[in-house]
């Protein structure tokens, strides 16, 4: 409870009880005084002030149980409190029971110490008291044990002939059957409206843990704009506790911008009577955020729209997630269509290769051996000169052969390994470009073995593009081509040079297929492949194998 609330209510049931001790104290000696008799001017004021102690202590018990329910109830009233003490809590069967038996007997006393004109009647009003109050507080059996007592007890000492079970007139017979069947009627009617206030109450805490529970924002406004319910999730957005957001207007507790979004979406299910289902764009301290958001109207009683409520669930980062989702499969796409293309080229060149080179080798050495089956007159001399050419020929078409394997498969990859593979990769484009370009392998690389074929053609192909890269657009004059060992045990590849670079976000441009193409290659092996170059700074391509994946 906080802090005005306890003050509140201290404040309030102190003056109360002080007002009904007052109250106690002037009338009933004024009644006293008028109604006393000589014999009872000792047992009067006895069980006037037993009775005063008995139903301000249960009173005041109960006011004080209900307490704990203000947390809970922030828009209860005080008299709802009341009744949650009356009827939320369990108590001891031996108490409830006990405060019956002692009020009703009390009040026995009381009706017993009266002056002689209330002795000659039966006083049968008084007991409907605390048979009501037993009732209350206890439930049924608690009301029915008062109803048997202040039955049994008017019975054999109230009504003539007295100190007898037998009941003389009719009038006093009928009254004494009205008030026993009042009180069965009390007892049933409390302990219904006890169990109805339960299941009302169960029916309520599970709402309250669902809805604080919830990642979702959920509030209730009323048509000016005010906050009838916040659960602890808008209230986090709201900042301040939900108890304090309670019945402040929305323009106090969010951004101008924002609170007025608010409003006009209220206006708009107010007036449209029904629930909306929408995404809506809001700055959240500062930052934009997407929300799903249903509103719906709320009526009162009377079916009149008072309010609106809103369940608001932050979708952000799951939009988020579906636009990268989104632009990665249109990446895909074009790097399908770009790999069509660099596949139907390379289809091309090879053709060109083994039409052009292979082919024609290999009809120049068919041409020179047929000379020499048309031609046995020939010398030894002519013999030796003419399989010298075909020699050369076959070495220069084995070659090429060799050139177009190695372009389709790198045999030095599978027969020596990844790091002789990659060191002949750097010395050929050296040698066929003219930058300076180095392997750096460290030991601990170099000692690795690479168990996984696709892992060792993803490096070596990635180090292929890099440095295809290099010679077509980065003018460097150096290249340093590296292979580390990592610190899980992966593998660490990196090339770097110190050409002309590029703008960052020209790496996902849609025309960059040879990046694109690079990190869809070591995605596809467990890895990951990180790209960073600055204008002016060079370029530097590392891709990560996790050990678990060589």
């Amino acid at each position: 409870m906080s802090t005005d609330a306890r003050t509140r209510f201290v404040a309030i049931n102190t003056g109360a009880y002080a007002a009904m001790a007052f109250a106690w104290i002037f009338f009933s000696d004024n009644l006293l005084s008028t109604v006393m008799d000589i014999r009872s001017i000792v047992w009067l004021p006895t069980a006037k002030d037993v009775f005063f102690v008995l139903v301000t202590s249960a009173g005041l018990y109960l006011l004080l149980r209900s307490a704990t329910d203000m947390d809970r109830s922030t828009g209860h009233r005080h008299l709802d409190m009341l009744a949650a003490g009356l009827l939320d809590h369990k108590q001891a069967w031996w108490a409830a029971y006990g405060f019956a038996l002692a009020l009703t007997l009390s009040t026995l006393m009381l009706r017993d110490t009266l002056g002689v004109e209330f002795r000659e009647r039966p006083m049968m009003i008084l007991f409907v008291l605390p048979i009501a109050l037993s009732a209350l507080f206890g439930g049924l059996w608690p009301g029915l044990l008062s109803t048997a007592v202040a039955a049994g007890g008017i019975n054999y000492l109230a009504v003539a002939p007295v100190n007898s079970w037998t009941i003389a007139s009719t009038t006093d017979l009928v009254q004494w059957v009205i008030l026993i069947t009042l009180g069965v009627l009390i007892s049933l009617l409390s302990e219904e409206m006890r169990r109805t206030y339960a299941r009302a109450a169960v029916s309520r805490r599970l709402l309250e843990a669902v809805v604080s529970g919830t990642p979702d924002l959920i509030s209730v406004r009323d048509r000016h704009g005010r906050y009838l319910l916040v659960n602890d999730a808008a209230a986090g957005v709201l900042g301040r506790p939900a108890a304090q957001a309670i019945g402040q207007p929305v323009h106090e507790l969010l951004a101008p911008e924002t609170a007025g979004h608010a409003l006009a979406g209220d206006a708009r299910t107010m007036a449209n009577g029904a629930v909306q289902t929408r995404e809506e764009q809001l700055r959240i301290n500062g930052r934009p955020h997407v929300f799903l958001v249903t509103r719906g109207p709320v009526a009162d009683s009377g079916g009149q729209v008072m309010g609106a409520f809103s369940v608001a669930r932050d979708i952000t980062a799951m939009r988020q997630a579906q636009d990268e989702l989104e632009a990665s499969h249109d990446e895909l796409q074009r790097l399908l269509a770009a790999m069509d293309a660099v596949q139907e080229g390379e289809r091309q060149r090879m053709a060109r290769e083994l039409h052009d080179d292979l082919q024609q080798k290999l009809a120049a050495i068919r041409i020179d051996v047929g000379g020499l089956f048309q031609r046995p007159d020939l010398d030894a001399q002519s013999v030796e000169s003419v399989l010298a050419e075909v020699d050369r020929l076959a070495v220069s078409a084995i070659e090429s052969t060799r050139r177009i394997i190695n372009d389709l498969r790198p045999q030095m990859l599978e027969d020596l390994g990844l790091v002789p593979a990659l060191d002949l990769l750097v010395s050929q484009f050296g040698r066929r470009t003219g930058i300076d370009c180095r392997l750096v392998a460290s030991p601990e690389a170099i000692g690795h073995v690479v168990e996984s074929p696709e892992v060792g053609t993803c490096l070596f192909r990635v180090t292929q593009e890099c440095l295809n890269n290099v010679a077509k657009h980065s003018g460097a004059g150096h290249v340093e081509v590296g292979l580390a060992a990592a610190s899980d045990g992966g593998l660490l590849l990196s090339v770097r040079d110190d050409g002309r670079g590029f703008e960052a976000e020209g790496a996902a441009k849609p025309g960059s297929f040879g990046l694109i193409g690079m990190r869809e290659r070591t995605r596809a092996v467990g890895g990951s492949c990180r790209v960073e170059s600055d204008p002016g700074r060079g370029t530097a391509v590392e891709v990560l194998i996790p050990a678990m994946q060589r």
